[in-house]
């Protein structure tokens, strides 16, 4: 949970808001009510603009208090000012019920109906600031709402009326919510394309604030992928910069966001100290319970990770308060108190409330259809589980939790906003270089005509000696690359047919001479020589298999690769799920085993190396490309690690890989498993 969306909304409250004069100082009960009953009074003895005006200072004093029918009273101004034709007015008024809705009284819902209910009257309202405020505001409940699509609609149709509003601060909001809900449903190149588009906005007029928030916004989009150390360098900018000019609603979210990045590396102490001091910036500005909630809800888990239970439990008891004075007697229905109710109970070992709150918890996140919540779920459900024994529920949502995992993992969206962030880097680097040109450009201008062209004639000498020799060198550098391919090819196909010979030898000569061997013993009643005559005749076998998979020419491919997995099944402690698709008549015999012989290298990798209890193995073909996944849980190893990637295992997939025209991504991190992504182009179809 990210609590980015929070940070400009207060801010947004004021831009959009700022008609209403706030009431100098504060009336005890009694006299609000009198004043209450005062403008009653003046409204129905009044009529017109007079009546409008007594209605606005009705609606002044009871802003945001749903208590004194804020929302009823709005909606009387707001039809009213429809009666006398003052749309503007009423737009002005609906902007503001439709933002308590969003953001006070957390009802979404209501402004879409409030949205829906009055939007077609201001068909003639000449404002594109007022439409633009609407549209983003009801983009704002969609995705409250978690319906990103509908969000995005609104969003741009925002944007659109702010390009065309001299309000310019209403486009690069909208392009920056655009930007939320885009990263949320993992659209990551959209999201940061429209997080520079609000940046060059925001520096345009100026506007620090949001510079924060874009600069925030990216920071989740980088941790959201686990670039930890680019999501470092931009939150903490920001961080600088809110400081300067006492941002205390964008400090809470980003002290919350670094801490959840130190939970994702294992940094239990950095979150809990990250946690708190957005918990202590938040309870000076007293930005509300609904942040205030999120933060104890994480600190009371944080300290039970950590075996701190006096102070996860004051944490929850503290949680239940604010959230018993917001939600009365629901409280327990709410996801945060859930979260922090199964964590502290499983630390507890109370293992039957930690199921129950668990599978509540996982209950509300498949509704909200929040899948990374929801594998967490899952996760914790199987620990729960393993912790009790019951061994076929631990493996159900294990397995459930690696399958959502493999969904989350899409290799698509990292490499698109691998390149955003070399893209980002690129343009800095431009407008460097630029101003240095315009600089050189302004010393030259100064120099004579001849020391121009002799300058020149030696730059393009020089430019020409320089092409000519990148060019030589990327020539021989291809060349050599080829040849080492090809060197690696014909190995490999030597090995192979070296397998196949030394196999069709096991199998003709020694395996039917034990064969002979064996049957002689039976005769003889020699039960203990033809056991390990029998035990020899079944290695000779295994062996031959190993080496040459005959299996290939009576099955086929397809059925080969089951076999393979479940021999791995039987003879290792690994939970195998799979799902494969019909892949005979994409390969030739060639390819074919190729094929088998790169899954097998993944699978011998996991069972040497990765320390894994689960294993799935996905194969789909999915238009003109046959898509493999290779998951599991094991200990995982560091990418950047280049020992790692130097291994004889790997260098053997990513050669594989390469004879057959395909791309291998691996997505691993340490203790959390390892993900092989296969892609296979297709051509060859019988």
């Amino acid at each position: 949970m990210k609590l980015i969306a929070i940070n400009m909304k207060l801010f947004l409250r004021f831009i959009f808001c700022c008609f209403f004069v706030q009431i100098n100082g504060q009336s005890d009960d009694a006299d609000l009510q009198k004043r209450i009953d005062f403008y009653k009074t003046k409204i129905e003895q009044s009529d017109g603009n007079n009546k409008m005006q007594w209605i606005d200072s009705l609606v002044r004093a009871v802003w945001e208090r749903p208590e004194l029918k804020y929302d009823s009273i709005s909606k009387v101004s707001i039809n009213f000012a429809f009666e006398l034709d003052s749309l503007a007015r009423a737009s002005r008024v609906l902007s503001d019920l439709m933002y308590y809705h969003n953001n006070i009284a957390n009802q979404p819902q209501n402004t879409i109906e409030l949205y829906d209910l009055y939007y077609e009257k201001f068909e003639n309202l000449n404002d594109d600031f007022a439409l633009g405020s609407l549209n983003l505001y009801v983009g704002d409940a969609y995705t409250r709402s978690n319906d990103y699509e509908q969000g995005i609609l609104y969003y741009k149709k925002a944007i659109s009326y702010g390009k065309k509003s001299p309000e310019k601060k209403l486009e690069g909001l909208a392009t920056l919510y655009l930007g939320y809900s885009q990263s949320s449903r993992g659209e990551f190149s959209k999201a940061s394309e429209n997080y520079r588009n609000a940046t060059e906005l925001f520096v345009t007029l100026k506007d620090t604030l949001n510079l924060i928030n874009v600069k925030n916004a990216l920071a989740i989009l980088y941790s959201k992928n686990d670039f930890f150390e680019e999501a470092k360098t931009e939150r903490f900018e920001a961080i600088e910069m809110a400081k300067k000019i006492n941002y205390g609603s964008s400090l809470v979210s980003m002290y919350y966001n670094t801490a959840m990045d130190f939970k994702k590396t294992g940094d239990f102490e950095r979150q809990i100290s990250y946690l708190k001091a957005s918990k202590k910036v938040n309870d000076s500005y007293e930005y509300g319970t609904y942040i205030k909630k999120i933060l104890l809800a994480e600190l009371s888990k944080a300290y039970a990770n950590t075996d701190s239970l006096i102070l996860a439990k004051s944490n929850f008891k503290e949680l239940e308060v604010v959230l018993q004075n917001e939600y009365e007697d629901t409280y327990e229905n709410d996801r945060y108190y859930l979260d922090a109710k199964k964590t502290l109970s499983f630390a507890q070992g109370n293992y039957e409330d930690a199921l129950k709150y668990g599978q509540r918890y996982v209950d509300i996140q498949r509704k909200r259809k929040m899948y990374e919540e929801l594998m967490r779920g899952e996760k914790f459900l199987s620990d729960v589980y393993a912790s009790i024994g019951i061994v076929d529920k631990q493996n159900q949502h294990l397995v459930t939790y690696h399958k959502i995992k493999d969904s989350i993992a899409s290799v698509k969206k990292i490499k698109s906003l691998t390149y955003y962030q070399t893209l980002y880097e690129t343009e800095k680097r431009d407008r460097k270089i630029e101003n240095q040109g315009n600089n050189i450009a302004l010393l030259d201008a100064r120099n004579s005509a001849k020391n121009q062209w002799i300058s020149f004639g030696s730059l393009g000498l020089f430019l020409s000696f320089f092409l000519f020799t990148m060019a030589r060198s990327k020539r021989n550098a291809e060349r050599e690359r080829k040849q080492q391919e090809k060197f690696s090819q014909d190995l490999m196909e030597s090995q192979e047919k070296e397998r196949t010979r030394i196999a069709k030898e096991l199998h003709d000569s020694v395996g039917q001479k034990l064969t002979l061997i064996k049957r002689q013993l039976q005769n003889g009643d020699q039960p203990a020589l033809t056991k390990l005559s029998n035990d020899a005749l079944e290695e000779v076998r295994s062996i031959s298999r190993g080496l040459y998979p005959a299996l290939l020419k009576e099955l086929g491919l397809t059925l080969s690769i089951v076999q393979l997995i479940n021999e791995y099944d039987e003879q290792t402690e690994l939970f195998f799920t799979t799902d494969i698709d019909t892949i005979d008549n994409y390969f030739t015999d060639a390819a074919g085993l190729n094929f088998y012989r790169l899954i097998q290298e993944c699978l011998t990798n996991i069972v040497k190396h990765a320390k894994a209890k689960a294993v799935t193995v996905s194969i789909k073909v999915k238009e003109q490309s046959i898509i493999t996944l290779i998951a599991d849980n094991g200990k995982g190893f560091n990418l950047e690690n280049g020992k790692k990637q130097n291994t004889l295992g790997l260098k053997t997939i990513f050669e594989r890989i390469k004879i057959l025209e395909g791309q291998l991504s691996i997505d691993s991190q340490l203790h959390t498993g390892t993900n092989f992504i296969l892609t296979i182009p297709i051509k060859y179809e019988s």
